[in-house]
């Protein structure tokens, strides 16, 4: 399946910009802001996940190995999205 994603929307001063992006996944479209434009895709990819009415892909995941004692012990890493760096930049679609 193929995606893109658009800068549709800039607003704000140099030091203070915040931006819009829209992704397109195959026929859906989501939008969202960000305080740059890697933020502004992220936040539309995790919208994405959450509302795309196509298949899910599995989960990516980093295994580490670390030994503890005598056991070995495998820790699963899972990447999320950081929407809490998003809160200076106002949405401009509610």
């Amino acid at each position: 399946m193929s995606h893109q994603y658009k800068l549709t929307h800039e607003q704000g001063p140099a030091h203070e910009k915040c931006f819009t992006v829209t992704l397109t996944l195959g026929t859906e479209e989501y939008t969202a802001d960000g305080a740059s434009i890697k933020k502004a895709q992220h936040a539309a990819a995790a919208v994405a996940l959450s509302k795309t009415s196509y298949p899910h892909p599995a989960p990516k995941t980093n295994r580490t190995q670390l030994l503890r004692g005598s056991k070995l012990i495998k820790l699963v890493v899972m990447w999320t999205v950081d929407l809490a760096s998003l809160s200076h930049c106002q949405p401009r679609f509610p």
